[in-house]
């Protein structure tokens, strides 16, 4: 999802929307200012991903990565609403079909199965690399140059599915 969808996905989320359209710019995605109320809203929305949440926003504050809370919350909305983006899934999909030297890829459904994730897991491992899934979250690492840590709040095999898009979109960059 580009981060003009992103930023208006919250919008919708914090219900600065009229008539379908932004009631003003969006600076979610840049500013401290707007997104820490989109967090005090997804807390007060009780669900139960929250600790997670709390925990990734943690480091990030800690950081001041503005860019890593703002995934985090982005997920999570994804999360609350069910909202997946259909074009987004095929071309990831096809991502990991391609990572994995699959040809006949198009009936696959890596983000809804968890015998082929775990396939993608081992390929990830072989490459020596430690995979860990723990709770809802899903670390990626070689202990040098890469380290990928999700929890996007849509449970724990989007997590695992969305940690390794982003390992191969990495590996695809800088191994090739």
């Amino acid at each position: 999802m580009k981060t003009e969808e992103s930023n208006k996905m919250i919008a919708e989320f914090m219900g600065n929307m009229h008539d379908g359209n932004v009631i003003h710019e969006e600076l979610y995605d840049i500013s401290w200012d707007w997104l820490m109320p989109v967090v005090k809203k997804i807390h007060e929305a009780g669900k139960e991903q929250h600790n997670s949440l709390s925990y990734l926003l943690g480091v990030a504050l800690s950081e001041s990565n503005i860019e890593n809370a703002y995934k985090q919350v982005v997920g999570s909305i994804e999360g609350f609403t069910g909202r997946s983006d259909a074009a987004i899934l095929a071309k990831d999909n096809k991502l990991i079909a391609d990572f994995m030297e699959i040809v006949d890829y198009e009936h696959l459904e890596f983000h809804k199965d968890w015998g082929m994730i775990m396939l993608v897991v081992e390929e990830i491992e072989n490459l020596h690399f430690d995979v860990r899934i723990e709770l809802n979250y899903c670390t990626i690492n070689n202990g040098e140059d890469y380290t990928e840590t999700t929890d996007f709040g849509g449970g724990k095999l989007l997590t695992v599915y969305t940690a390794i898009v982003e390992f191969i979109k990495w590996h695809n960059k800088n191994e090739k």
